[in-house]
């Protein structure tokens, strides 16, 4: 069942050769959601920020499949967190109800999954509507 109440950075296996990586995930105790929706986002302005909100149910998996993502996270008792993902090798999983903003830097590439179809209504966009949830 999907019980992640904390971010969570998490690292894919993989193997290295002279021709370059190949990462990959199962199922396992860090990584236990069936994803549902994957998405990606290029071409942001460097230092340019996406995301800038909550979601109600969604978790999602992040990864920099390219560049330097920095993620800024703070949840609904105040924690706040900052995450740097600058390789494929690893991903930050975000439970929901964490307001989120991801900085993009120089021809980052960010693939998310989430754990559940896009549904405009989990989205919380407002900061005020956040802090009173």
């Amino acid at each position: 069942m999907n019980n992640f109440i904390f971010p969570k950075l998490i690292s894919f296996d993989g193997h290295a050769r002279p021709d370059g990586q190949i990462r990959f995930m199962s199922s396992t105790d860090e990584f236990d959601f069936d994803v549902k929706r994957v998405f990606w986002i290029s071409d942001v302005p460097e230092g340019s920020l996406r995301g800038v909100h909550a979601h109600k149910k969604e978790v999602q998996l992040l990864i920099a499949m390219s560049g330097v993502l920095i993620v800024e996270l703070e949840g609904k008792m105040g924690d706040r967190s900052r995450f740097v993902l600058d390789s494929p090798s690893k991903g930050l999983i975000i439970p929901a109800m964490y307001w989120s903003s991801v900085e993009f830097g120089e021809q980052a590439i960010l693939l998310g999954m989430g754990n559940m179809g896009f549904d405009e209504e989990d989205y919380i966009r407002d900061r005020d509507e956040f802090d009173q949830a």
